[in-house]
């Protein structure tokens, strides 16, 4: 292999690797499963391209680039004739990838030629595989593969350069070399299956936990959990003479802009006895889950555009400073990652609580649906009366990537899951005369249930926040007395005495409500957002049969709208189904419509090979064409000693051909003696010659040109017998 070729592949091979990493992390972090042929000749061939053009002689560059422009031209003339005019298909993402493989190009070379590069090229590979490992970003699965490529190249490349050695030296080749080995040790990695879920480290976990433990409960010992948190307290009483603290409790970061406020759910409770909420529901059903599969199935039903009323988001709720046994979430929890499981985490009542004690700085990763609860297109949709079917049930479970194998979560249990949410939240709540009157006047004209507590909801928006009320009297002592002292005393409170009221109006109404403690974190477009003890909240959530849990703020200066523009197809709510479009009859004409589509784009993709390849041919000939010209020019320019020097060198290049070149520090003697009995010494007859030539005198020595042409003949004749594709090279560029 010669130099200028081991010199190529050399700073290919840094090139090479870097391309496909790239290559294949911009697909993962683009959403494509699968990178395209063309994809991968977008990103490599013009790395193939500039890396000859670093390594060839000027006239090879020149004739590279001559073919490369009679190829593009090639293709644009393709592209005019089809179109009409002077275009070239765009792709969006081919300037990404053309982007992608100038850069690794440049990268690639300097990679290959400093210590330095290698040292910073490994230590971003790193960076990179830990970024896909923390799940920051996904490439496809076969990127790490040329990613570890780049990592162990430059550690057999240092391996070489520093390894005192004798004899065959040359590091590049024996990189070089090596490649072949390291390729397919990548390659048949690729090809190992490997497990969906990563290794989840479980032995390691438990100790790190364990120890993690240890160290909080003795904290929690010295510094027990305070309930006296503004709206949230664990034994749900409501206190009076609260403060707002500025503690930090949670972290929350998004991946998007938080446009409304976020409610993390961390305690539900159903019964009320005047004073305090009490928790009865200590059941292990999903509910979170139901009401999830229950709201997106009753949209589907409703509309084939669910982002219209529910939008995706997704956070990561990390715990800084909180003691608490409540995972605080979303109330409709799309979806949360493994950890959860990990962490020993489990459904009560619809609470999601820790198994054991939780551990400080527990991150986890949660997505939840966001409603569209302001838009007159959600209102409309809350008042349509329709319970959701089995069909958007199923559809409800593919969108969510539920794999029911035991049927948990089946149609089949969503009536029986209806019968619980009434049982469990409604209650029957007799209301005062004047309550009654008010209410009456508020209700009046109401088209549904919905509409009756959206009035309620701004209707206590209207009354007095109060963070230090008035204690409950003692005989207050059931629902109905906790409603009437607290909507005709006109003292006010805080959230929770909100959130209460308006549970137990819902349910005077007849549906089931439910009281919820958690956090409240306001609106923001920041990346992460500090949750402090001030922002612990109340509030209600109402059960409307067929849609889910909906939530209300009814707290004076607390509401906040959350809205987003709906798509311009919603149309009235139609639940007939549709039957679906009859295809029109083929007709003949039709058929050779088809016909002659068929058979343009063949003949397209026919233009697009044969027309560039006409080019770079006719570009080819020309070129060679004048290179011969150039030098039989040159040739008749030069006197003759310089011709036959001249003619001598071209010989030493054909025995080279051969395979017969002249090695560092040997004479022409020694040469000729060494390879005589390899060539026929007629032709060898000028080596005499131009040694006398180089050394004697000028002017003391004349040789004949004629004898040096007959040596050449004779070099070229064996040339062809020998290697007949070096010879017509060599006849092509003498």
């Amino acid at each position: 292999m010669s130099g200028l070729m081991i010199s190529f592949l050399y700073d290919y091979i840094y090139t090479v690797y870097v391309t496909l990493t790239a290559l294949l992390f911009y697909c993962g972090h683009a959403g494509m499963e699968k990178v395209t042929l063309k994809a991968y000749a977008l990103a490599l061939l013009p790395t193939v391209l500039l890396s000859l053009l670093t390594h060839l002689r000027l006239k090879e560059r020149l004739m590279l680039i001559g073919i490369t422009l009679a190829g593009i031209t090639g293709i644009l003339i393709v592209y005019s004739v089809s179109s009409g005019s002077l275009s070239f298909p765009y792709n969006p993402r081919t300037l990404p990838l053309l982007f992608i493989s100038l850069a690794s190009f440049a990268t690639g070379f300097i990679t290959a030629r400093s210590t330095i590069a290698r040292i910073s090229a490994s230590a971003a590979v790193v960076l990179l595989i830990t970024l896909t490992l923390e799940g920051i970003i996904q490439p496809l699965p076969t990127g790490i593969f040329p990613a570890m490529g780049i990592i162990l190249t430059s550690v057999c490349d240092e391996i070489q350069i520093r390894w005192k050695k004798e004899g065959f030296t040359d590091n590049k080749a024996h990189l070089v070399f090596t490649m072949p080995f390291i390729s397919v040790i990548l390659i048949t990695a690729s090809l190992i299956h490997y497990p969906a879920d990563p290794y989840d480290w479980k032995p390691f976990l438990r100790l790190r936990d364990g120890f993690l433990s240890v160290i909080d409960r003795i904290e929690y010992r010295i510094a027990p959990a305070s309930d006296a948190i503004t709206g949230f307290s664990e034994n749900g009483t409501l206190m009076t003479g609260l403060t707002s603290s500025s503690t930090e409790a949670l972290r929350i970061s998004a991946s998007t802009d938080l446009n409304s406020p976020l409610y993390l759910s961390g305690r539900i409770c159903d019964r009320f006895d005047g004073h305090s909420w009490k928790k009865n529901d200590r059941s292990d059903i999903p509910e979170r889950t139901f009401d999830v599969l229950e709201s997106i199935s009753s949209v589907k039903l409703y509309s084939d555009k669910l982002r219209d009323y529910y939008t995706d988001v997704s956070i990561n709720v990390e715990y800084t400073n909180t003691k608490s046994h409540y995972l605080f979430a979303p109330s409709k929890l799309a979806a949360k990652d493994s950890s959860s499981e990990k962490s020993g985490i489990t459904e009560d009542g619809g609470d999601l609580v820790f198994t054991g004690f939780n551990p400080y700085h527990l991150s986890i990763k949660e997505s939840y649906l966001n409603p569209n609860s302001d838009h007159p297109g959600f209102y409309s949709y809350m008042q349509s009366e329709t319970l959701p079917e089995e069909d958007q049930w199923k559809e409800a479970l593919s969108v969510m990537k539920i794999n029911d194998k035991n049927g948990a979560l089946s149609y089949k249990k969503y009536p029986d899951y209806r019968a619980f949410i009434k049982k469990t939240y409604s209650e029957d709540i007799p209301i005062s005369g004047e309550l009654a009157k008010r209410l009456s006047g508020l209700y009046e004209g109401a088209d549904s249930e919905y509409e009756k507590m959206k009035r309620l909801e701004a209707s206590m928006q209207e009354m007095k926040y109060n963070l230090d009320p008035a204690p409950i009297p003692d005989e207050v002592d059931s629902p109905s007395a906790y409603l009437d002292y607290f909507l005709l005393s006109g003292n006010g409170g805080y959230c929770s005495y909100y959130a209460t009221a308006f549970v137990l109006l819902a349910r005077a109404e007849g549906l089931p409500a439910r009281y919820v403690q958690g956090y409240r974190i306001p609106a923001h477009n920041k990346e992460t957002c500090i949750v402090t003890s001030g922002m612990a909240h109340a509030w209600p959530e109402v059960y409307f049969e067929g849609k889910g849990w909906i939530a209300f703020e009814p707290t004076p200066g607390f509401y906040t709208e959350s809205v987003w523009s709906m798509s311009s197809e919603i149309t009235a709510p139609s639940f007939s189904p549709k039957p679906l479009p009859s295809a029109p009859p083929a007709t003949p004409s039709s058929g050779n419509a088809e016909a002659l589509k068929r058979a343009d784009s063949k003949s397209h993709n026919s233009a697009l090979i044969i027309i560039p390849s006409i080019l770079i041919i006719v570009f080819f000939i020309l070129f060679v064409l004048i290179n011969r010209l150039l030098q039989r020019h040159r040739l008749r320019a030069l006197n003759a000693m310089e011709r036959r020097i001249f003619l001598s060198k071209d010989c030493l290049n054909i025995l080279k051909l051969l395979g017969c070149g002249l090695t560092e520090g040997e004479t022409l003697s020694e040469y000729r003696s060494r390879i005589s009995s390899a060539v026929m010494p007629e032709a060898l007859a000028f080596i005499s010659d131009y040694e006398n030539v180089l050394y004697s005198k000028p002017g003391s020595f004349v040789t004949d040109t004629e004898k040096i042409y007959k040596c050449r003949r004779l070099l070229l004749k064996v040339l062809k017998e020998q290697n007949r594709l070096r010879y017509i090279i060599k006849i092509l560029f003498p």
